[in-house]
């Protein structure tokens, strides 16, 4: 019984270390999903060691069946590495049902099959754009640029688009939780999915009175709703009068390579304090970024768990 309790606290104190490890390296960082800060190793404290052609030395065994593994020369933070083979292990190996994201934000969750659809060549899945939603709608409330978002889930798009509700009775399903006060809102980000095939991204920006290529005018009808501002004598943004641009020099999507839900989830996460919407790019490096981001983040009630399962199962 005392060696079982000794175990349970070493538990604890591995959890409560490789948490603060993470926190630490997560603070220091710009929560930008293509961060270039060298983090530390996840073993030794160090950076991760490499080999003379800048490639990483990697953990995960050439045998294991690991369906998607970090690229050679991506830098990862601690534990990533296990994680994200714990993430994209053969279904043979671990259940693709099992929950590896859950939120307070919207109740939502993601399964390993969700965060499959993250792989190179595959099309992403509804639930990764809203886990994307729920991660940047959780960071709003801890960072000054992000508060002054909204980050809408794909659903969103999905009921202003089948005309079934008001804008009003729309606004009611999705405000008390990504959405806030328009009083000093800048940008709104509006992911759609276009018939299953194709992501688009809207992007309203408020300031700037320019849509970055939805339906305007619903959003304008619901905009017009007095509760969404504490300033009485706020004016109502008149959405239908601005300007709609679609930027050139776009990076154009390769359909074999299913890149447009990727390139959307960048936009809402790299594009809230610019519109550099140009420079977004996409490869397995990015992929692999946003797999593991999802993850291991402060808003999934999960971390703990998947941390300390994925070390087990692929370290020891």
């Amino acid at each position: 019984m005392a060696a079982n309790n000794i175990e349970g606290m070493n538990d604890d104190r591995n959890a409560r270390r490789r948490r603060r490890d993470f926190d630490t390296n997560e603070s220091t960082s710009s929560n930008s999903i293509n961060s270039t800060q060298r983090p530390r190793h996840h073993h030794d404290g160090e950076y991760p060691q490499t080999l003379s052609n800048g490639e990483r030395v990697t953990i995960i065994p050439d045998w294991m069946p690991v369906m998607f593994k970090p690229p050679p020369q991506m830098f990862l933070r601690n534990n990533e590495e296990e994680v994200a083979a714990y993430i994209f292990m053969g279904s043979n190996i671990f259940d693709n049902q099992e929950i590896l994201v859950s939120t307070d934000t919207g109740k939502m969750v993601g399964d390993r099959r969700t965060l499959k659809t993250i792989m190179p060549t595959r099309y992403l899945s509804n639930e990764v754009i809203s886990l994307v939603a729920c991660k940047l709608t959780h960071l709003s409330s801890l960072h000054p640029d992000y508060a002054n978002c909204w980050f809408l889930p794909p659903q969103f798009s999905e009921l202003a688009l089948s005309y079934k509700k008001t804008p009003i009775e729309v606004s009611q399903d999705f405000r008390y939780t990504f959405m806030g006060y328009v009083d000093n809102i800048k940008k709104i980000f509006i992911p759609i999915n276009d018939g299953g095939h194709h992501w688009i991204l809207v992007v309203i920006d408020l300031d700037d009175e320019n849509i970055w290529l939805l339906d305007s005018i619903f959003i304008e009808d619901m905009l017009m709703d007095r509760t969404f501002y504490v300033d009485s004598s706020f004016k109502c943004p008149v959405i239908s009068d601005f300007s709609v641009t679609e930027p050139e020099g776009l990076s154009r999507n390769l359909t074999s390579y299913n890149d447009c839900g990727v390139q959307v989830s960048k936009w809402m996460m790299e594009c809230v304090c610019n519109d550099n919407y140009e420079s977004i790019q996409v490869n397995a490096e990015i992929r692999m970024r946003l797999a593991l981001d999802l993850v291991l983040d402060r808003y999934n009630q999960k971390f703990d768990e998947v941390v300390n399962v994925a070390c087990q199962q692929i370290t020891n």
